[in-house]
């Protein structure tokens, strides 16, 4: 193709580059052009992302004479391309004549012939295709032999080997092939992208091969697990540490795909993800300890050691990636922990570590809803995977796992809300049973921490709970004083505030024990578990939150009383016919009429012809009594 100059553009459609991505693109043209040219390689349209740049800067030899086979230029290839696109070629600067475009791609990690010195060294004359000067010597004494094997590999030898393609799945195992007569073997390490870098592999022998030096390049001499996970396109530096060897390859062998994860749990469920709820003991089969010391107690991991493993299944965090996660447990080791939390497998990439070097709060004694430690998640995280928590040092119990979509979430309240009346503070009865969201009613709600709304109770609360209601419309009648029904089995109680609008609002006043109820767990709705008396002055309709400070109980409503509300006074209708109150009436007063006494507050009839009826009417307004016999536990 003749006259390409500044601002020509040759498309090239359909060029397949296979599930692996290129390393190197090679330019086939000529130029007389004393200062050469720049083309650029864009992926798909004119302005797509360039994936080498081809300069010269001289004419190329022979000129404007050149042949077919000259290549002119060479770029490195500086994006992942795979599968089938469109080049379009943009001549940004200079002249030439246009021959061709061809690419080099990465080696395929688990083709034993792609991996040959043969095939990535200087390759040989009598192989075709071979020769894809991948290979480098980095220490002296070393030398490609006849193109097809690396002598003088001793103690110290450095091989540099690029572009290889790990692909998606990564490599389980190593093999190298080479030969020794030492009697003592050799080692060589594999290390991943410098010299200094990670080692994923360490090859060793410690006898002579089979045949001695004289061995021929299909010997397998050494293997090694690969200890790393490693997918994508790499360097590895082969470093042989001790011994010598003539080294003619390796290879590997690849992962098994991981099987898909069937969605069990979303990453963002409201309080966490749960031992208590998704335990294996409590019917669950989310949450288990696979490894390790470790005892599942229904809400709790315990009496895990370093070694102990605990598997998370099936958590979908969707299309959106997580930012943070908090790990609730407790600790009374002085030293803390250190849980290591993977992706996919115990083995899997690492996402971080969930430490601490202190006890928790509390030490063993710390609850459910504890945080522990905290992780700030750098890595892009979505779709559905398994996790498991490693524990690498100290001891803790484990309660459960939440994840933030935002730095700093965990620690934002529930947004204020409009107050919108939905309940009277005295005329209505504000319980879960009759206004909560389980059952249908839109007042009462967990919006923030651990709580589980149920149809009438609000139970697994601990501190950092926050309960919603909304709506409450006192009028123009303050409260005085306000009870809360619940019940709890904590020796401690519970210290639960009362604020005014938001759930940093006003305080209103603080609920307070520092026992179990009555009872203790088993407690009923009807229980005032606390009350306290209300000083400031309270009207109109607002939203009331109750925050969880410190210990745990079971909600089950509110109540409240005004001794501000007028109290009207018993009315006796009069009709007009004598009436009696009282148990000392005296029937003989009232002869030939229905007489009736009031004993114990009921009316009898005692004696008398009916011709008429005493009506006797009593009416009391007075609301606000709690629930039942209204005694405080």
């Amino acid at each position: 193709m003749n006259g390409v100059t500044t601002g020509s553009v040759i498309k090239i459609e359909n060029v397949d580059f296979g599930k692996n991505s290129p390393l190197k693109a090679y330019l086939r043209s000529n130029s007389g052009n004393e200062t050469g040219f720049t083309m650029e390689v864009r992926l798909d349209s004119l302005d797509g992302e360039v994936i080498a740049t081809f300069s010269r800067d001289t004419a190329t030899d022979q000129g404007w004479d050149g042949g077919i086979e000259n290549v002119s230029a060479t770029s490195e290839v500086t994006a992942d391309v795979a599968g089938v696109h469109t080049l379009y070629l943009v001549n940004t600067a200079g002249a030439m004549n246009f021959f061709g475009v061809h690419f080099d791609k990465a080696l395929d990690a688990y083709c034993t012939d792609e991996v040959q010195v043969p095939w990535f060294g200087t390759g040989v004359d009598w192989l075709e295709g071979s020769g894809r000067d991948l290979l480098t010597l980095e220490t002296d004494g070393l030398a490609i032999s006849d193109g097809y094997c690396v002598t003088g590999v001793t103690t110290g030898s450095v091989m540099r080997l690029d572009g290889v393609d790990f692909g998606q799945n990564g490599p389980s195992k190593a093999y190298l092939r080479g030969n020794t007569g030492e009697a003592s073997g050799f080692t060589m390490e594999i290390r991943l992208d410098s010299y200094t870098g990670p080692v994923i592999a360490i090859l060793s022998r410690d006898t002579a091969t089979d045949q001695g030096w004289d061995g021929g390049i299909e010997n397998v001499s050494a293997t090694s697990e690969v200890t790393a996970d490693v997918t994508g396109v790499h360097t590895l530096y082969l470093v042989n540490t001790s011994g010598a060897m003539n080294f003619f390859g390796v290879h590997f062998d690849e992962k098994e795909p991981p099987e898909e994860v069937e969605p069990k749990i979303d990453a963002y469920t409201d309080g966490g993800i749960l031992v208590q709820n998704v335990g294996t003991t409590v019917g669950g089969n989310v949450i288990s300890i696979v490894k390790g010391n470790g005892t599942d107690g229904g809400y709790v991991l315990q009496d895990m050691t370093p070694g102990t493993i605990i598997e998370i299944l099936g958590v979908n965090f969707g299309t959106i990636s997580p930012k943070e996660v908090i790990l609730m447990g407790n600790t009374g080791h002085n030293d803390g922990f250190d849980f290591e939390l993977r992706l996919d497998s115990a083995g899997g990439p690492v996402v971080g570590h969930l430490t601490r070097d202190s006890a928790t709060s509390g030490g063993w004694s710390s609850g459910a809803d504890q945080e522990a430690a905290r992780l700030e998640i750098t890595q892009e995280i979505t779709g559905i995977h398994n996790l498991y928590l490693v524990l690498k040092s100290g001891y803790a119990n484990f309660y459960g796992i939440a994840f933030y979509q935002e730095v700093g979430e965990a620690d934002q309240l529930p947004p204020e809300k409009p107050a919108v009346e939905k309940v009277n503070a005295y005329e209505d009865d504000i319980f879960v049973s009759t206004v909560g969201i389980a059952v249908g009613g839109d007042v009462i709600s967990v919006v923030k921490g651990n709580g589980e709304d149920g149809d009438y109770i609000i139970s697994n609360t601990g501190p950092g709970t926050i309960i919603e209601v909304l709506g409450v419309s006192f009028g123009t009648y303050s409260p005085t004083t306000a009870n809360l029904f619940g019940n709890t089995g904590h020796n401690e109680g519970f210290v639960i505030e009362m604020r005014l609008d938001r759930a940093d609002g006003p305080l209103v006043g603080t609920f307070t024990r520092d026992t179990p109820t009555s009872g203790g767990w088993s407690s009923g709705a009807d229980q005032i578990a606390a009350s306290f008396s209300i000083t400031q002055s309270i009207t109109g309709v607002h939203n009331l939150y109750l925050v969880y400070v410190s210990g745990y109980a079971n909600f089950y409503g509110i109540s409240f009383e005004s001794t501000a509300i007028p109290q009207e006074e018993d009315e006796i209708i009069d009709t007009g016919i004598p009436y009696v109150i009282g148990a000392d009436a005296e029937p003989q007063k009232f002869s030939g009429w229905i007489l009736a006494a009031c004993i114990g507050g009921g009316v009898v009839v005692l004696a008398g012809v009916v011709t008429t009826v005493v009506i006797l009417v009593k009416k009391n307004k007075k609301k606000g009594l709690p629930k039942g016999d209204g005694t405080l536990s």
